[in-house]
């Protein structure tokens, strides 16, 4: 019997069917769907691994985990299926049209009008569904620009979904759907956008025609990219996904996503999926509604005038003296005003020198224990309570006999 090659000895030992995973293998699992996918299998829920994977193993007639552990980290057209059926069986990919108001009051009341007023002249808002599932978030997307905007047909109006799973992108595209998706949806909604065929609801022709659906990983893909839709975007949604990731894959995305936007772009996540994260590209936008990231990639908020301006944990105190900032970064910037030759841009320049807005410098920062407070409590009527406590924290940091703060 001649020595192993060094594929065979690199592979763990095969088990029979009826074994649970051993450790090194669960571990080997766990990794590859982390780098794959960037999900985060939880300890609390590795107990429930082996039924899955075992489950996944019947259904492609494997006999052995190892076989199938194969089959995952090949670059094969079957692996790539396989992925997608398998992170189907470890998230949850229920959806339904508006699904939690609270988002879509933000959207109805402030965003789209923000992004209708601000886009007046191209006549275009570009918008991304990350995580869409089987559609129902783009397509009531769709149909609240259609509602907000007084001439929807003058407008280039474009949804992109976007989903890792083919099968669920396939359903999106079809536009048809159960009495199931519209639990909460107004009847004239439903009357207006839709038609009942055997007891089905088909998508309005005309809102169908405003969205693009494609598959993608989130993890493994790189945008923006000239020859995708995943550019320029005034809006990404993102909801329910992040909460499924590792950290290292929410940076990663996170970052292709303040890449995608336009400036001012907007990015709304679920509630408190990004706590613990880096958000210094993006600023926290607290409304009655909801809160929402806007991207500080180039020029200065133009909230709409019915927009109240929230406070934010990411601007230092407007009162801090310019005197704090280095005199590097202030010579970095004296020499970007040379090259701003859009007034615009010089307004920018003009706010971040005023307010010393997201400057930073090797120094802590000098945080408005005040205005963390009132962040703490708009986050607790949202009921936001670890992002509010985590401000409540900040705000002790600066002064541990603050009363309110207790």
């Amino acid at each position: 019997m001649g020595p192993k090659s060094r594929s065979e000895a690199d592979s763990p030992p095969k088990k029979s069917q009826k074994n649970l995973l051993n450790d090194w293998l669960k571990s080997a699992f766990i990794k590859l769907i982390a780098e794959e996918t960037g999900l985060e299998i939880k300890k609390h829920d590795q107990a429930s691994l082996d039924e899955k994977f075992f489950s996944r193993m019947k259904a492609k007639k494997i006999s052995f985990p190892d076989d199938y552990y194969q089959v995952l980290a090949s670059k094969t057209i079957e692996s790539r299926q396989e992925w997608q059926d398998l992170v189907l069986s470890l998230t949850n990919s229920e959806s339904f049209f508006f699904r939690d108001k609270g988002h879509f009051n933000l959207l109805k009341s402030r965003i789209i009008p923000e992004l209708t007023q601000r886009n007046q002249q191209t006549r275009t808002i570009r918008v991304c569904s990350a995580g869409c599932s089987t559609g129902e978030e783009p397509y009531s997307i769709a149909i609240l620009l259609n509602e907000l905007i007084p001439d929807p047909d003058q407008w280039n109006l474009l949804i992109l979904g976007l989903d890792v799973n083919s099968l669920s992108i396939e359903k999106a595209k079809a536009g048809i759907y159960r009495s199931w998706s519209f639990r909460g949806v107004a009847p004239e909604i439903k009357e207006r956008y839709f038609k009942v065929v055997n007891g089905e609801y088909h998508i309005d022709s005309e809102i169908k025609r405003m969205l693009k659906f494609q598959t993608s990983n989130l993890v493994k893909d790189s945008f923006p990219h000239p020859n995708s839709e995943m550019r320029e975007l005034d809006l990404i949604i993102c909801r329910n996904v992040f909460i499924y990731f590792e950290k290292t894959a929410i940076s990663k995305v996170l970052e292709n996503f303040y890449l995608a936007l336009k400036p001012n772009g907007y990015l709304l996540t679920g509630h408190t999926e990004l706590y613990a994260q880096n958000l210094n590209q993006f600023e926290l936008k607290l409304f009655d509604e909801g809160s929402i990231y806007q991207c500080l990639n180039s020029t200065l908020p133009t909230a709409s005038k019915s927009a109240k301006q929230a406070p934010s944990i990411e601007i230092e105190d407007a009162n801090e003296s310019l005197n704090q900032v280095e005199a590097s970064e202030a010579t970095i910037a004296k020499a970007h005003v040379q090259n701003f030759k859009n007034s615009e841009h010089r307004s920018k320049l003009r706010y971040k020198l005023n307010h010393n807005y997201h400057l930073k410098t090797n120094h802590t920062s000098l945080e408005n224990e005040n205005k963390l407070l009132r962040n703490a409590e708009l986050l607790m009527q949202q009921k936001a309570y670890t992002l509010a406590i985590s401000q409540v924290e900040k705000a002790l940091k600066i002064n541990s006999k603050n009363g309110s703060a207790f």
